[in-house]
């Protein structure tokens, strides 16, 4: 069995009926973050709906087994409670021949546990009052569990999907160093609550332009900040009131630009036209450096008419590249950066540890000769 086995979903109970719904890994092979907390698992489970009627999450729950297949740990969120962890995951609600997507919440695990495979179990229940799916034959996997159920009726409605993954530790092979200096916070990472990770490329916007996957599924957005944290003076609305707007950005790491914009204003919008043909159009200008091997560094919403460097030009990591900007989809000036397996957004993203910096600690720093950082962390480079 490879990466990723899906399952093909049945109802379960007193009478199993055959309509599918099936589930689908994104990305195929997941990958684990390292951090000196935590392991950290980074996909999406993509449900799509072939009953008749609405379905509805019920309780997700992950296994964790070793390499002898013995159980490690297990997790669930269910419907248990006066207040139940269920109704922290939104659209749980699946229509007829929809898809649904839903960002893995059972996600970090001690940096001990053993991590050979995990088999996550999704049970879903016919919306009451839906029509249900046609009878037949069961195919596939079927529940070996009694249903959190009101009465009989709703037991035989139960559908339970599984499917298993083998995660991999990244560690990317280009030497990185951090693209900015002086004091800065990730105002937005990749963990669970980051908008970065939250991207639904499902959403019929996303479609449209071409999205199948999240290139900035472990990226960041970092802001230049004062001793006192605050990230801009005066009044917030001009460009030039942020302490981070025109300061320079560095190569992260050695390689040779792919492409590159500099000649959108940084007025905080992007073209939608172009981005249908262009997906970086949504980083208004950018940078992308090819450090071989399958990875690429993007450096986003760059300001405009400051790049330093040509298309074809290499690079050394600490090379000075461009000025810190607002172009593109950018609420503010910051810098967006993301380690990804393209050129461009079509491919997905690669978690990225940094080289020589310092992680603030209130009143003291901790040198991190090598590391993860993520939403919130407070750096000087």
């Amino acid at each position: 069995m490879g990466p990723m086995a899906c399952l093909v979903l049945t109802l379960a109970g007193a009478s199993a009926l055959g309509a599918e719904v099936t589930l689908e890994v994104q990305p195929p092979q997941p990958l684990l973050e390292v951090t000196p907390w935590a392991r950290l698992l980074n996909f999406d489970l993509i449900v799509e709906n072939h009953t008749a009627g609405d379905i509805e999450l019920i309780e997700v729950e992950v296994s964790a087994l070793d390499a002898h297949g013995q159980l490690a740990a297990r997790k669930l969120i269910n419907q248990n409670g006066i207040q139940p962890s269920i109704l922290t995951l939104p659209e749980r609600t699946i229509h007829p021949g929809a898809r649904g997507i839903l960002f893995n919440p059972l996600y970090s695990f001690p940096p001990d546990l053993p991590l050979a495979e995990l088999r996550y179990r999704l049970t879903y229940q016919a919306t009451a009052g839906a029509p249900g799916p046609t009878p037949g034959p069961p195919s596939g996997a079927t529940s070996d569990r009694p249903s959190e159920s009101t009465g009989p009726a709703d037991a035989a409605r139960t559908l339970v999907v599984e499917t298993r993954v083998r995660p991999v530790v990244y560690r990317p092979r280009v030497r990185l160093q951090l693209p900015l200096h002086g004091r800065f916070i990730v105002w937005d990472g990749h963990d669970f609550l980051s908008h970065h990770r939250r991207f639904n490329y499902t959403h019929p916007v996303l479609q449209e332009l071409g999205f199948k996957t999240n290139a900035s599924r472990y990226s960041y957005d970092f802001v230049p900040i004062a001793g006192d944290g605050t990230l801009h003076q005066g009044a917030e609305a001009p460009n030039e009131h942020w302490y981070g707007f025109g300061v320079t950005l560095y190569a992260p790491g050695d390689g040779r630009v792919v492409a590159l914009a500099d000649d959108a204003p940084d007025d905080h919008h992007f073209d939608l036209e172009a981005a249908k043909k262009n997906s970086l159009a949504l980083f208004g200008n950018y940078i992308v450096i090819d450090h071989g091997h399958g990875e690429y560094s993007v450096l986003g919403h760059i300001r405009q008419k400051s790049a330093r460097v040509r298309l074809g030009d290499r690079v050394r990591a600490g090379q000075p590249v461009a000025a810190m900007g607002a172009s593109g989809s950018s609420l503010f000036p910051h810098l967006h950066y993301q380690l990804q397996t393209t050129i461009d957004e079509s491919g997905e993203g690669l978690p990225s540890y940094f080289h020589g910096f310092k992680r603030v600690l209130g009143a003291r720093t901790r040198r991190e000769r090598y590391g993860a950082i993520d939403t919130g962390d407070i750096i000087e480079n």
